[in-house]
């Protein structure tokens, strides 16, 4: 996807990359997160009657969750709306939204929705970290969500990681990966996509020396060698290119 410049189009809403306190909740915000949490609460029975119940049957169970109602709150949300709503239920209710669904959901379902609860850079950081948990390495994962991405959203990401884990992403990924698959990532983790500038870098007869450099690295597996005129690696050159 190309944004108006043909850069590749930013996935994060604007709200995302801009600096500054957020404005006031709006009503539909504040109807967002009072949805979500009685949805949560246990239904006709109220508060009470649920704790008796969950400490019969163990937490996570999702008795007495309104799941529909839960869906008809969360899944029309655009991602401004979730990101506004992340940080306005923890104003309202002391707790992250996720904490609640975590609380009372369990499976793939409350996966699915503690991903929703989140802004949507922090859900693609909980991404990225899950992929690194435990033995082995969700490649899938993690080239989803990092390669192609706009050079904003790439620096968002990097800040939230940070912010959320308090670790450097880039220093996570490296002791996770190895050979082609770590150069293809650590080049798309830089943020190196070039401005689009039909009228001199990126012209026709430039595509097609760039399109003869890529083959002929490819017929010789030659995914991250430079070329000895200071040409750009295979990676490199496609985490550059602007796709438009």
């Amino acid at each position: 996807m190309t944004d108006d410049d043909g850069t590749s189009v930013h996935l994060y809403p604007q709200i995302v990359h801009e600096s500054g306190p957020l404005h006031p909740a709006s009503e539909e915000t504040d109807s967002l997160c009072h949805s979500v949490r009685d949805a949560c609460s246990g239904g006709k029975g109220g508060g009470e009657r649920r704790s008796r119940i969950v400490k019969k049957i163990g937490k996570g169970t999702g008795w007495g969750v309104d799941e529909k109602k839960i869906i008809a709150s969360l899944g029309p949300a655009s991602g401004e709306e979730r990101y506004l709503a992340s940080h306005r239920y923890k104003e309202l209710f002391k707790e992250d939204m996720r904490e609640t669904f975590e609380r009372n959901l369990s499976g793939d379902f409350c996966d699915a929705l503690v991903l929703l609860s989140m802004s949507p850079p922090a859900a693609e950081c909980h991404i990225l970290k899950k992929a690194c948990d435990g033995l082995g390495t969700d490649e899938t994962m993690l080239y989803s969500v990092l390669c192609g991405r706009s050079n904003a959203d790439i620096e968002v990401l990097k800040r939230t990681y940070w912010k959320i884990y308090e670790k450097d992403l880039g220093k996570l990924l490296i002791k996770e990966l190895s050979g082609e698959f770590e150069t293809l990532i650590f080049t798309s983790l830089q943020g190196t996509e070039e401005h689009y500038a039909p009228q001199n870098a990126h012209t026709p007869e430039k595509a097609h020396v760039y399109a003869d450099a890529l083959f002929q690295r490819a017929q010789k597996k030659e995914w991250f060698k430079s070329g000895a005129c200071g040409e750009l690696s295979f990676y490199s050159m496609m985490c550059a290119a602007p796709p438009a």
